[in-house]
This record gives structure tokens, C-alpha cells and sequence, in this order.
């Protein structure tokens, strides 16, 4: 450093800060930020929330404050299609009801419908399910080696 001083030393710590930690200058100045930076992030933290959300409480974790860039959205929708695509109604906050097709659920080998509530619906259906217009559809479509009369009552609720 003193062979070259001009190279490594600096006559004040924003200097010194910016030219070697400019990635981490809040922390190298000792200053931090009051307030949220009012960006998005996605929400990497299970252990504080189970779903897969962008969240801009001012809670991001400092590596993301530091390269906000790479990280962080100014607007909900660009970070949901960002980091959540596979599940961006839910993380735009939408309240999906389904469209009420038909898709198989594996588990009862029959199909159920694309909707929240009781029998016949299954639940919403996820972005790989194939959707049918009809529960006929859908049985012959995924579950052909059932009995197509079984398999459309089971479907539709109509069994005893």
C-alpha cells in the first residue's frame, strides 16, 4: 500500500467505501437505510410464509438489498412473472375459482373438476394437468383401461 497509496489509500471513508464495497456500502459506512425500499422480492423464506409470493415489506434479506438490480422489482406483476410464473395468481394475489373442467386425479383414478368445494370438484388443477371439456372426455382421454360407464359415474358423483 505505500509503494502505491494512490491506488489503496483515500482520504475518507465514502472514498475508501465506494471504490472497494460498493456492493455493500450501507454496511461499510456504517449507515443503513430507514424504511422500505418499496420493491418487490420474491419471498425465499418458507420458514415466515409457505406460499410462493413477492412480497415489499422492507424484509428482504440484505444480499438482495445489495444487488437490488438482480433481485428486486419495482412493480408486483414484473417480479410475480419474474420468479413465479408457475404460480402467478396466486402471487398477484388472485383468488382463482377454477374453470371447471375436467382433469384425473390420479390418487382415485377418476377425473374431477377444475374447482374448489365438494364432489365432484378437486381442487384447482395445476398447470400440467390436461384440461377436458367433459368427465366423459377426460376418461377416455387418461384413464381408457377403466370402464367408461365406471369411470363417468365415478366422476360425476353418480355412484352409489
Amino acid at each position: 500500500m505505500q509503494l502505491n497509496p494512490q491506488g489503496w489509500m483515500f482520504q475518507d471513508l465514502i472514498s475508501c467505501c465506494t471504490r472497494f464495497f460498493n456492493w455493500r456500502l450501507s454496511e461499510c459506512t456504517g449507515t443503513t437505510s430507514t424504511g422500505s425500499s418499496g420493491l418487490y422480492y420474491p419471498n425465499w423464506s418458507l420458514e415466515s410464509s409457505t406460499e410462493h409470493i413477492c412480497l415489499n415489506d422492507g424484509n428482504e434479506p440484505d444480499y438482495m438489498i445489495y444487488n437490488p438490480s438482480l433481485y428486486m422489482s419495482s412493480d408486483l406483476e414484473t417480479c410475480c412473472k419474474k420468479y413465479y410464473s408457475w404460480n402467478y395468481e396466486a402471487c398477484m394475489g388472485s383468488t382463482a375459482t377454477g374453470s371447471s373442467e375436467w382433469y384425473v386425479d390420479w390418487n382415485l383414478s377418476i377425473c374431477v373438476q377444475d374447482c374448489v368445494g365438494s364432489a365432484p370438484c378437486g381442487g384447482l388443477a395445476e398447470t400440467w394437468d390436461s384440461l377436458y371439456t367433459s368427465a366423459a372426455a377426460c376418461c377416455s382421454g387418461k384413464l381408457s383401461w377403466v370402464d367408461a360407464d365406471t369411470c363417468v359415474s365415478e366422476s360425476e358423483g353418480l355412484s352409489p
